[in-house]
């Protein structure tokens, strides 16, 4: 999904709203999809999501009514009859991401029926060991599970399918065919009973046509909180969509923990939000090091420096700290010491995003060579094998005095790790497809000539890889790029990579050739523009 820069305050303190699903809503409101919504935005600016039938005497009372002819058109635009279910396959049929942030915990889920009911979880496990069993709480998708279940229970795993899905008896015993059948065959029929979306239709109750919070939030009991699987629903998508470095996986499990404490900007004693000092959209780490903010201090910032931002990163790199990745460093380096005061924390929030442009520019370039695994090397996928915990963790203010680290090697964890890796590649198709990428802030003659000698250096990678790690790459790229599902793409990359992302092949002199393009770019930026 694209993402907005702009994010408004939603719910109350009693409620809050997950940021991500703001950002959603912000996207989908703006969405040809959705274009002729009534009232989308009220008088006040804000987005009018939900439209109940239980409206009282007022301007909105009959905003459902409303909204349900414009359903009805768009109905007759998609060729959906309107009778039975209609609606909820409007819904499903417009909507342009086909995947949604539950309102409550903001966990990414898809809209489609890729997710094993309780019952056929228990027939699945009914095949394992114990400590092999699937745990409904991950919300893994069948996908997900297929490879899984049949690297734990061997050829057993396709009978014991057969018996939920007859259907699977007609081919051939083979973890690709089957994902491919369920993905075209399968989950299409919507098999009640047997799989669940992660999203229940609701129009036109509400905006978008599905209920705010997904199914991990769908129970009373389940409010998306009480166990640490549950607690690993917010990670943060953007360190993985701007391809920056940083302790993910402890960063990730520090943003869930915000506990109510004191806004460290308004003073407030509200519930806190993690956020990042060096915006990882300006290519700064994404580190377990955050300013503990109630939600509309948090929102307010957006993506952009201020003077004592800018000092208190500059005093955690004396520390030793990592704060700002590869790709912007040069640019970070020469200017950081220049600032003195907000104008200039701007300008240079301004610099670092051109500097990040360029660089996803050229990622996208270098991916659709059709050799991902070389830029495999600049992610950390191997860290979704990691349980974080943080000693003398104080919740409120999100500070702590050491990081624990335990070995996992979980079912959860090897999805979670594909799935990281499906969304990196996604960001990049989707960066390099927007028209407003036009950004010609450095002269071509020198962008051209560092991306020149940056691609010579790919091409001697390419031709001295290993064999095997030549195949694994145009393998990994095939399923990127098919016409599959998210859900679907990241389970076969969790199948091809075998749980493992090590490759034999040298891709070091890529690593440095990258880091001299992107210093080149930052040179030029610091030095005529800031």
């Amino acid at each position: 999904m694209a993402r907005s820069k702009n994010v408004v305050k939603y719910g109350d303190e009693r409620r809050k709203w997950q940021e991500a699903f703001v950002e959603y809503m912000i996207n989908i409101v703006s969405h040809e999809n959705y274009s002729g919504m009534p009232d989308a935005i009220d008088d006040e600016g804000q987005i009018r999501w939900n439209a109940p039938s239980n409206r009282p005497p007022g301007k909105w009372q009959d905003l459902r009514d409303r909204r349900l002819v414009w359903w009805n058109g768009r109905a007759k635009e998609v060729s959906i009859e309107t009778k039975g279910e209609w609606i909820s396959k409007v819904a499903k049929a417009i909507h342009p991401f086909k995947e949604k942030p539950c309102q409550t915990c903001g966990r990414v889920m898809s809209l489609n029926y890729v997710y094993p009911t309780k019952n056929t979880l228990k027939k699945i496990n009914s095949a394992l060991q114990k400590k092999d069993h699937f745990l409904y709480g991950d919300f893994l998708t069948i996908y997900e599970i297929i490879p899984q279940f049949v690297k734990k229970a061997g050829n057993t795993a396709y009978d014991v399918l057969i018996s939920i899905f007859s259907d699977l008896s007609t081919i051939e015993k083979d973890e690709e065919t089957y994902i491919r059948y369920f993905s075209e065959h399968i989950v299409p029929q919507s098999p009640r009973g047997k799989l669940s979306p992660g999203a229940m239709s609701n129009a036109p109750d509400r905006l978008d046509g599905f209920h705010t919070y997904n199914l991990c939030c769908r129970s009373k009991q389940d409010t998306g909180r009480k166990t640490d699987n549950l607690r690993t629903y917010s990670d943060d998508r953007r360190a993985f969509e701007f391809w920056c470095e940083g302790d993910w996986a402890a960063a990730n499990k520090l943003m869930t923990l915000a506990a109510e404490g004191v806004c460290s900007e308004c003073g407030k004693n509200r519930q806190m939000t993690a956020d990042h000092i060096g915006p990882i959209s300006l290519g700064f780490s994404h580190l377990p090091w955050f300013k503990a903010v109630c939600s509309s201090c948090n929102s307010s910032k957006g993506n952009r420096l201020s003077s004592p931002d800018v000092a208190a990163l500059i005093g955690k790199e004396k520390q030793g700290a990592q704060v700002v990745s590869f790709q912007t460093r040069r640019l970070w380096d020469e200017c950081k010491n220049k600032v003195k005061n907000d104008e200039d924390a701007n300008k240079l929030s301004k610099l670092m995003r051109i500097n990040q442009h360029y660089y996803l520019l050229v990622l996208k370039e270098i991916y659709d060579l059709g050799h991902p695994e070389i830029l495999l090397s600049l992610l950390n996928p191997e860290l979704a094998e990691e349980n974080i915990s943080f000693k003398d963790l104080d919740s409120g203010s999100l500070t702590y005095s050491s990081i624990v680290r335990e070995k996992r090697a979980d079912t959860y964890s090897r999805s979670k790790a594909a799935r990281m890796v499906r969304i990196a590649f996604d960001a990049l198709d989707d960066y390099g497809s927007k028209e407003k990428r036009n950004i010609h802030e450095v002269p071509d003659e020198l962008e051209s000539k560092l991306r020149e000698e940056l691609f010579k250096v790919i091409g001697t990678v390419v031709s001295n890889e290993n064999k095997s790690d030549t195949n694994q790459g145009a393998e990994l790229y095939t399923h990127l790029k098919s016409g599959l599902g998210a859900e679907e793409r990241a389970a076969l990359i969790e199948k091809i990579m075998n749980g493992g992302f090590n490759f034999e092949s040298d891709f070091q002199p890529f690593t440095s050739a990258l880091q001299t393009y992107t210093d080149g770019i930052g040179d030029y930026l610091a030095s005529n523009k800031f």
